[in-house]
This record gives structure tokens, C-alpha cells and sequence, in this order.
């Protein structure tokens, strides 16, 4: 099984929604076994559809973003299925002004409740459809993850598609841009521990080569490339 991960560019002014915003708690996680998280630092110009995708999951998939307070309430109106948290919480002191990875996935971790079974980071100018639920699903009954314990520590990562909105045209990004990071328990609480994770900031450049690097030279973590 794989993932396909998309994201779209030309798309035209007419097709984008300015109708989306939240509030500012943790709600809605009821049915939730995977947590992916955000900022809008790293939301890009197609903010709107990522936002919107995660209601298509039917609350499988829950979306936290980090953003400040008026642009949550541009983001997420009505939307049940994504939570914005005032991304002032998440920065780092004397930094860029920008969210610390560490954090929003530490702040993902106290919202889960016990059901789920994977949280992940990703940039948020793209797009999963349901092979992200689908390839999650059968990672968790292989036997590299089922255990979901220092011996199956597991993290999938992959490519992504661009995809033209106009052509339709899909071509794989370059190996260096891997957007997201999807982790069992067992591999996040690893990789939360002190001194592990660098205080990197999401919507900057190389957070991503970095752990590739350690996830390629660590023997305490599975890595599944979820591309192909």
C-alpha cells in the first residue's frame, strides 16, 4: 500500500474558499486514530484546501494547525474536523516567530485520546486522500509495527505529487522535499525525548533533510517509505 500525497498549484482565485474558521480548543477527537499537524506558517497560498480536505475523512483524520488568532478565524469556520491553536503558545523564545515542531507535536500528543494510533507533521500546501487511512491501517497490523513498542517503533514518510490545477499533470517532487512524517506512539514518544529533536521551526527549510538523516542512521526507528 502507499500514500498519495498531493500539491496543487495554478489553481484559480474562484475555486479557493474564504469561508473557513474555528475556535481556539482541542474538540471534535472523538473518532479520531490519526492526528496531523501544522502551521500556517507552512500553509502556503492553498491553505483552504488542506483545511478542508480533512472533512472528507469522516473524523478518521483530525487536523491541529498553529496560526495566529484572526487567521484561525479565516481558516477553520465550521469545520469540525481541524482545530486551530493560537500559534503564539508555540514559539520559540528569541526565534523566527515561527512554531516549534517539537511543540505541536508535543501539543498533539495531550489532545489524543486513547484511540489514536498515529500523529504526524506535515507542510501544509498539500493534500492526502485515503490511502493516507489505508496505509496507516495495514502498518499497524504488519509485524514491523504492530507492537507499537521500542521494538516497533515505526514512521512513514514518502514524496509528494504536484499536480498542475489546470493540466491536471502530476509529477513526483524531488526527493528532498518529503512533507510529511506520520509516527506511532512508540516512535514520537522516542523521538520527544530531551535532546533528540532540534527546536525546529515549520515553514523553514531543511527541518525535513535533517530527520531523514537521522531516521536513515537510527537504529531505534522503522522507516517506511510510503512513495511508491
Amino acid at each position: 500500500t502507499s500514500t498519495k500525497v498531493r500539491t496543487t498549484y495554478n489553481v484559480p482565485l474562484e475555486e479557493k474558499s474564504d469561508t473557513l474558521t474555528s475556535g481556539y480548543e482541542i474538540a471534535f477527537l472523538e473518532k479520531a486514530e490519526i492526528i496531523m499537524v501544522s502551521s500556517s506558517g507552512s500553509l502556503g497560498r492553498d491553505c483552504n484546501t488542506t483545511v478542508q480536505q480533512f472533512e472528507t475523512f469522516g473524523g478518521l483524520v483530525h487536523f491541529i494547525v498553529a496560526a495566529p488568532g484572526k487567521v484561525c478565524r479565516v481558516l477553520m469556520r465550521g469545520n469540525i474536523h481541524s482545530t486551530c491553536l493560537d500559534e503564539s503558545h508555540f514559539l520559540q523564545k528569541d526565534g523566527n516567530g515561527l512554531p516549534v515542531i517539537k511543540q505541536l507535536l508535543q501539543a498533539a500528543v495531550h489532545a489524543a485520546l486513547p484511540q489514536v494510533k498515529w500523529i504526524g507533521i506535515m507542510n501544509g500546501d498539500i493534500t492526502f486522500d485515503q490511502t493516507l487511512i489505508d496505509t496507516l491501517a495495514a502498518l499497524s497490523k504488519s509485524e514491523v509495527c504492530e507492537k507499537n513498542d521500542a521494538t516497533s517503533r515505526c514512521v512513514m514518510t514518502g514524496q509528494r505529487f504536484d499536480v498542475d490545477w489546470k493540466t491536471k499533470e502530476e509529477k513526483v517532487h524531488a526527493v528532498w522535499g518529503m512533507d510529511y512524517f506520520v509516527f506511532n506512539s512508540a516512535a514520537l514518544e522516542f523521538l520527544l525525548q530531551d535532546g533528540v529533536l532540534p527546536p525546529f521551526t515549520i515553514g523553514r527549510v531543511r527541518w525535513d533533510s535533517w530527520l531523514m538523516g537521522f531516521l536513515a542512521t537510527s537504529d531505534d526507528i522503522n522507516t517506511i517509505d510510503a512513495s511508491k
